[in-house]
């Protein structure tokens, strides 16, 4: 695509292996993008094209160029404004057990320090939260939104019906390799060898839960060259684990999720990992 603008995006869902599937399309030789997500559609759209093409900048010349910004998918507005700048462009969705996705977003917040409610005070705050409240806000607290998969996939048909590809999460952890095989045939990308991750090897996804040690450091790294910022990130984090989820609460989400999961797997043609096996306990 001429003029600095991308091939492909990564649109989404947040907190769904959108990070593991940009790292591994990034390594192709021939594909290029920011190590930062860029979010123009959704948040920043008001900053122009002219900074849209600054923030994308450095692709070699004759690279597949993407850019992977999962407010994307959820944001009401990003579709109209990709199909009217991108004309072209491909589109790949990840999508994962919306119950998990839901719950592993609220302890993204909770480690930094952006929730202190319980999951299930915030999951009943949420539409108060987002009344009035800016598209950021409004991505920010919207657990349970952001797994409504079915109307946020419905925005993007019409102009992008045989240039969306949808990945499912349980997917990329069992199989990495053929899931970003799958990828790669969908742009159009040459074979090429490297070391294979395998198959039912529950691979490693990007972007586990940590936890910081002091807030304060998180936010002083923020403003930092980056070499030394991946310093302070180093000894600032543990890994950590967060509690399990309710199975009461999990049982109500799903039944929640269940007639959008329906729409998904039809529109798929295929079943969900997490609605064909009852999901997690």
């Amino acid at each position: 695509m001429s003029g600095g603008l991308p091939d492909f995006l990564v649109i989404g869902a947040q907190k769904s292996g959108t990070t593991t599937l940009a790292d591994r399309l990034a390594a192709h030789p021939d594909v290029y993008l920011p190590a930062r997500e860029v979010h123009y559609f959704s948040h920043r759209y008001d900053r122009g094209p002219d900074w849209y093409r600054r923030a994308l900048a450095g692709a070699p010349p004759g690279a597949l160029l993407g850019e992977k910004s999962p407010s994307y998918l959820t944001d009401a507005d990003a579709p109209a404004r990709i199909a009217a700048a991108l004309a072209d462009v491909r589109l790949i969705a990840v999508l994962r057990d919306p119950v998990d996705r839901a719950y592993s977003h609220y302890w993204h917040n909770r480690r930094l320090a952006k929730e202190h409610l319980s999951f299930a005070e915030a999951v009943a705050a949420e539409p108060t939260r987002a009344a009035g409240a800016s598209a950021i806000h409004r991505a920010r607290y919207g657990y349970l939104e952001g797994g409504h998969y079915a109307a946020h996939l419905s925005r993007f048909d019409g102009p992008f019906d045989d240039r969306l590809l949808v990945l499912v999460f349980e997917d990329l952890c069992s199989d990495q390799d053929a899931v970003v095989g799958e990828a790669r045939r969908f742009l159009e990308l040459a074979p090429r060898p490297e070391p294979r991750v395998g198959p039912g090897a529950r691979a490693v996804v990007r972007n586990a839960y940590v936890e910081y040690r002091s807030q304060r450091l998180r936010r002083v790294a923020a403003h930092v060259p980056r070499p030394l910022a991946a310093a302070i990130y180093r000894v600032n984090r543990r890994t950590a684990t967060y509690p399990p989820l309710d199975p009461g609460l999990r049982r109500d989400l799903a039944d929640e999720f269940r007639a959008g999961d329906d729409l998904v797997a039809a529109r798929l043609d295929r079943s969900l990992p997490w609605t064909s096996q009852g999901g997690p306990p």
